[in-house]
């Protein structure tokens, strides 16, 4: 159960990324490691997902979420990424079929056919986990708590990301 500090620190944060896009234009993702459910949100995952499909088959940039029902291959090797990733960073997979307006049996498929994909070396799907890995690492990564003092301010990745990336390289 949440307490008021964290759902007051919660709508802050809400209310900042609001106020910052509108000034800005620009999304800021914002993670606190003190949160007792510390994952990677799943709007998240969509977002980094998306511009990855987008770089990879531009003949998908008319789209603005994963929500659609297409049966176009590239389309779903990135949607099937997405759970797979989705679920080894923590969530439910009826909390990510839902979010993708799918079946909880679909996303169990869509696991199941990834990590089939990953011990086969499916290049199409290995490809797609690298280029979405690539845009969460860019988008989503961790800034050292004391910046001033650190030689090199590039942003560290989320274990979780090392863990899918080192399972991919072994599976390759």
């Amino acid at each position: 159960m949440p307490t008021n500090q964290q759902l007051t620190q919660d709508n802050d944060i809400k209310k900042f990324k609001k106020k910052f896009f509108k000034k800005y234009g620009v999304h800021l993702y914002i993670h606190s490691a003190g949160h007792p459910n510390y994952k990677i949100a799943l709007e998240v995952l969509e977002e980094c997902t998306l511009m990855a499909l987008k770089l990879d088959n531009p003949k998908y940039k008319w789209m603005e979420n994963l929500k659609y029902k297409l049966r176009e291959r590239p389309y779903l090797v990135y949607t099937q990424a997405m759970a797979y990733l989705g679920h080894i960073a923590g969530h439910s997979k009826s909390s990510i079929g839902h979010y993708m307006n799918k079946n909880h049996a679909t996303i169990i498929n869509s696991v199941k056919q990834v990590e089939n994909a990953l011990f086969t070396k499916e290049p199409m799907l290995n490809e797609a986990l690298s280029n979405i890995l690539k845009e969460i690492e860019n988008h989503v990564g961790i800034i050292p708590e004391d910046i001033k003092s650190k030689l090199n301010s590039q942003s560290n990745v989320d274990p979780i990301w090392d863990k899918a990336r080192r399972f991919i390289a072994k599976h390759n």
